[in-house]
């Protein structure tokens, strides 16, 4: 229970919802020593948890690589944390933009996660390496899905030659509202309005 209080929000903060909630008092350097000590475990035992493989080779489906980072706080100021999610999906039904928050996406059958605090010049080869161990390396069968950030499609064209690199909807209808801002002028477009919201 610390360490999942830990991971999702910062340790003052998860010091206080551990008290509601339990009645524990853990103090948030504590938390933070055991939610460390936690993530070493799962990093040193990562390389045996050979079930993986075969479950990605059994999943039937798309395979998707998705790409981002985030920010975090470490003793050297606040850096980006890159984070890559493998996954195998099956594929869901064509929607429009007034249906696509009602249909039900299909969840992964198998999915694994890559993190770490470094340069997107260490990240991509980690990619790589996680990528073919989960023989999901063939260009014809993989999307990478990103925000629309440079070092993404970099490191997909770099470590995932000739797969499908997917521009996710979210970001997409955030840059096609900001042109029609530019091009229709703000009134068509006000301040938070989306595409997706405009019905296009």
């Amino acid at each position: 229970m610390a360490c999942l209080a830990g991971l999702n929000d910062p340790f003052r903060k998860a010091e206080l919802l551990l008290r509601e909630l339990s009645g524990w008092s853990v103090d948030a350097e504590t938390l933070r020593r055991l939610t460390h000590i936690e993530a070493d475990r799962a990093t040193g035992t990562r390389n045996r948890r050979h079930d993986l493989p075969r479950a990605f080779a059994e999943a039937s489906g798309d395979h998707e690589v998705h790409i981002d980072a985030g920010k975090v706080n470490t003793p050297e100021g606040w850096r980006d944390i890159k984070v890559a999610v493998f996954a195998v999906r099956s594929r869901a039904e064509p929607s429009s933009s007034e249906d696509y928050e009602r249909r039900n996406l299909p969840a992964p059958q198998v999915r694994s996660v890559i993190a770490a605090v470094e340069g997107v010049g260490a990240f991509g080869p980690r990619c790589r390496v996680e990528a073919e161990r989960l023989q999901t390396t063939d260009p014809l069968r993989v999307s990478v899905l990103g925000d629309g950030a440079e070092w993404v499609w970099n490191l997909a064209q770099s470590q995932f030659t000739d797969a499908k690199q997917v521009l996710d909807f979210y970001h997409a209808s955030e840059y096609l509202a900001k042109a029609g801002r530019v091009s229709l002028g703000s009134e068509a477009f006000p301040n938070g309005w989306s595409v997706r919201r405009t019905g296009w």
